[in-house]
């Protein structure tokens, strides 16, 4: 994996995070098969995550109110 490639990984994990309800807190669930970078940056810096996750969330809930 390209060393650029680890943040859409990144974003697919926020993404999954959102869509079950999660907020990417230390001890929740994570994707399976995450690539060792990526887990490190989710593990290295929590807070960023959680507030990716949060923004995840909030821009799918947006999406879904558009469609309404």
């Amino acid at each position: 994996m390209e060393d650029s490639e680890w943040w859409l990984e990144y974003d697919a994990a926020a993404e999954w995070c959102a869509r079950k309800g999660l907020r990417g807190e230390p001890g929740d669930p994570l994707p399976e098969m995450l690539s060792a970078r990526c887990k490190r940056e989710i593990d290295e810096h929590p807070l960023a995550f959680q507030t990716r996750v949060r923004d995840t969330a909030y821009a799918l809930a947006a999406a879904r109110s558009e469609r309404s």
